[in-house]
């Protein structure tokens, strides 16, 4: 009779340690999910940051407003870097 109930309190005692180590992987799991989002959004964050500084700085402020103003009159470099600017910026 006492191995019995020294059996059955070690199957509760199993079983409450099984829950609680499933409730703290939740957690866990919460807890990474919403730091990856957070990392997720401060890299695009960055990204789109450097993407308008490069049209703000340098040759391609030059070459993006002869773009706004005439697109066909861009040399063929140009175009190219106008449109190597759109997809790395639409990418982000």
């Amino acid at each position: 009779m006492v191995w019995d109930t020294l059996s059955a309190v070690g199957e509760l005692v199993g079983a409450f340690a099984v829950v609680a180590s499933l409730v703290y992987l939740a957690t866990l799991i919460r807890v990474q999910n919403k730091e990856s989002k957070i990392a997720s959004m401060h890299e695009i964050s960055i990204a789109h940051r450097e993407a308008v500084a490069a049209i703000c700085e340098g040759p391609m402020a030059d070459v993006f407003a002869k773009a706004m103003k005439d697109f066909d009159s861009l040399s063929s470099a140009d175009t190219l870097r106008i449109i190597g600017f759109v997809y790395r910026f639409f990418k982000i």
